[in-house]
C-alpha cells in the first residue's frame, strides 16, 4: 500500500504515515519496504 492509501484509511496526512514508516524502518534496521519483507520472511522461517 502507498503512504497516501494508508493515510486515507487512517484519516491522517501522508507525511504522518511516512514519518512513522521511517521510524519503524530505523528500529528494525532496514531502509526499504523490500528489506522489511525479507526480514519478516527470515524471521518467520526461524519459528
Amino acid at each position: 500500500y502507498s503512504s497516501k492509501a494508508i493515510a486515507e484509511k487512517l484519516f491522517v496526512a501522508p507525511g504522518t504515515v511516512q514519518s512513522h514508516t521511517k521510524r519503524i524502518y530505523a528500529k528494525l534496521g532496514v531502509h526499504a519496504k523490500q528489506e522489511l519483507i525479507e526480514l519478516v520472511n527470515r524471521e518467520e522461517g526461524d519459528g
